[in-house]
């Protein structure tokens, strides 16, 4: 069992399943996908899903009970309540962004059988001040292994593969 900094208790149950080998579906179509900070996701097919912004949208909420937990004294239950405001928000947007980008690679791999994924620096991309908190906003903790590779990839029998981005 393990408690996060909201507060929230999870326990995990390990347990052996035995899951069919998946069949590569060759009829479906092969597709290319760009990451974007307007459009999270764009297909080579032209189909757009656009950036939800979770962190943007809560950014005056957050910052409210941020302001009330900076004016708050040290060492009281006041302030212990209002850091686990502020940890709980920072959850929601976290687990807001976590299910959009499970919905979204599980779209991807249902109706896509080959999957091309622009490789990103996010890394890189986050050094720049001005565009920081939209590219960590849009990306959030997605990564290309945790979009298609792992988890419903397999199951639905679809394949994907890292694409290096074009160099100017």
């Amino acid at each position: 069992m393990t408690k996060n900094k909201s507060g929230r208790y999870f326990a995990s149950v390990p347990v052996e399943v035995d899951v069919p080998e998946p069949k590569f579906d060759r009829v479906k179509v092969t597709v290319g996908v760009d990451m974007g900070l307007k459009d999270l996701v764009v297909t080579s097919d032209a189909v757009k899903i656009p950036a939800p912004k979770y962190l943007y949208k809560a950014q005056k909420r957050l910052a409210r009970l941020q302001r009330h937990l900076s004016r708050s004294q040290k060492g009281t239950n006041g302030r212990e309540k209002a850091r686990l405001a502020v940890a709980r928000q920072h959850e929601k947007v976290a687990n807001q962004r976590a299910d959009f980008l499970h919905k979204t690679s599980h779209w991807l791999v249902t109706n896509y059988g080959m999957i091309g994924i622009e490789d990103l620096n996010v890394r890189g991309m986050v050094k720049n001040r001005k565009l920081a908190r939209a590219i960590s906003d849009a990306v959030g903790a997605s990564s290309n292994d945790n979009c298609c590779t792992r988890g419903s990839g397999t199951v639905h029998g679809s394949r994907s593969l890292t694409v290096l981005p074009l160099q100017p």
